[in-house]
């Protein structure tokens, strides 16, 4: 996770984007401590490993952080029963899902 905290922060500088996008490491629970607010929030794949017992800590979290009118993105895979455990090969490749393709011209609008 630091190589890429690193790598994306490198990145905007490449690009001359320090003043728009800020990238930093750290755990969900100190969102509330950091002393910023933010119009819009991406989560994609942390639910995940906060784990179904945890979900309501992480948005409020992520709501005492949001700016009035903020916007938050929240991308997860998950299923409406819990699942028992399984090896980590079976969570990083998710078998017996069915992925399907993009459509063409599909637009996502946040």
């Amino acid at each position: 996770m630091k190589n890429n905290t690193k790598e994306c922060n490198r990145r905007i500088a490449a690009e001359g984007l320090e003043d728009l996008l800020t990238v930093k490491l750290m755990d969900y629970r100190d969102l509330p401590k950091c002393g910023m607010a933010f119009d819009r929030v991406v989560s994609v794949g942390m639910v995940e490993h906060v784990g179904r017992d945890h979900y309501p800590l992480f948005i409020d979290c992520v709501n005492k952080v949001m700016k009035p009118g903020g916007l938050f993105l929240l991308h997860f895979i998950s299923a409406l029963k819990r699942a028992r455990r399984r090896s980590m090969d079976q969570e990083i490749y998710l078998p017996r899902r069915r992925c399907t393709q993009p459509q063409r011209n599909s637009r996502l609008c946040v």
